[in-house]
């Protein structure tokens, strides 16, 4: 199994596979700048398909391209000095990711629909036309695609939780 290295100075990035448990951990640091989440958005889908189908390890890189660029967007306001960090957890039973920053959390609505909202409300809110506004689809997509979601805001640190089981 090959060891992932970055050699951009964007980002920093560590793994650590544990070859009895099948399983790998990986924490990334990143700049809050749009231009590097491809790397790290190639880095993560290229470890979700040791473990699982094209088209899940698409859907879980969507996810994280969304939580991202929503960091970036609306918690950094495109500022590209900070950081944002990624834990990343993956074995044959499904992953999780941990996306952290500093800046600016969700508006409580937000949070709300986060962490109040079923996978299964979701869908019925997308069918319907009642979900977020047009350029807000990003929180609906992580709530259709993934098992699970939470955000959670402690001591300043924001962090959104994503799960998928396979």
């Amino acid at each position: 199994m090959p060891r992932y290295r970055c050699e951009a100075s964007a980002y920093r990035f560590r793994t650590q596979r544990r070859a009895s448990m099948q399983s790998t951990h990986v924490h990334i640091i990143m700049k809050s700048h749009v231009a590097h989440m491809s790397d790290v958005s190639a880095s993560i889908q290229d470890m979700c398909i040791l473990y699982t189908d094209d088209v899940t390890a698409y859907h879980i890189d969507l996810c994280l391209s969304e939580a991202l660029h929503n960091i970036i967007e609306h918690a950094y306001r495109y500022e590209t000095t900070h950081d944002i960090a990624i834990h990343f957890f993956i074995d044959q039973q499904g992953c999780s990711l941990s996306i952290m920053d500093y800046g600016q959390p969700m508006h409580v609505a937000q949070q709300h629909y986060v962490n109040q909202t079923t996978r299964c409300e979701a869908e019925t809110e997308a069918s319907h036309g009642q979900a977020l506004s047009e350029r807000g689809r990003g929180l609906l997509i992580i709530k259709q695609v993934m098992d699970e979601v939470s955000y959670i805001t402690c001591s300043g640190q924001n962090t959104l939780t994503i799960q998928k089981r396979f």
